[in-house]
């Protein structure tokens, strides 16, 4: 159980690096965390500049970075290179869901992926934003 729960902390720190890069970095407003709409959940559900409503995957990884944040060792297989369509597709669905439970303005949505690097070690991160992976506009599905 402990590894488990290392696990669990592991994602969380990835989770919360990745809402603080969304919002600091790239202006988003963040409406909702590890939400569950039907048997799907969204890692963080938020508004970016453009008025888009975007559900994001989050994914972390233990990796070694460089001073200056560029990568110098990650894993041989990165937790993203495991996502489908499918479970994009499965996200877009519950982000289709949860937005028929909530007033939002904006007719264009997206996923997208924010891959976390954290070196331990360093007590450094970086965020890799990998936008709109599969897009479009409500009501056109």
């Amino acid at each position: 159980m402990p590894q488990r729960s290392g696990q669990r902390i592991f994602g969380l720190l990835a989770q919360a690096l990745a809402e603080r890069y969304l919002v600091e970095r790239k202006r988003w407003r963040i409406l909702g965390c590890n939400i569950r709409a039907g048997r799907a959940e969204i890692d963080v559900v938020g508004k970016a500049p453009d008025g888009s409503l975007r559900a994001v995957e989050v994914k972390g990884a233990r990796g070694v970075l460089n001073p200056d944040g560029s990568v110098r060792r990650l894993p041989a297989v990165l937790p993203v290179e495991h996502l489908s369509r499918d479970q994009l597709a499965r996200i877009a669905r519950a982000l289709r869901q949860w937005r028929s439970t909530v007033a939002v303005q904006g007719n264009d949505w997206g996923v997208d992926v924010c891959l976390v690097i954290v070196d331990e070690q360093a007590r450094r991160a970086r965020v890799e934003h990998l936008e709109r992976l599969l897009e479009g506009r409500w009501g056109r599905w």
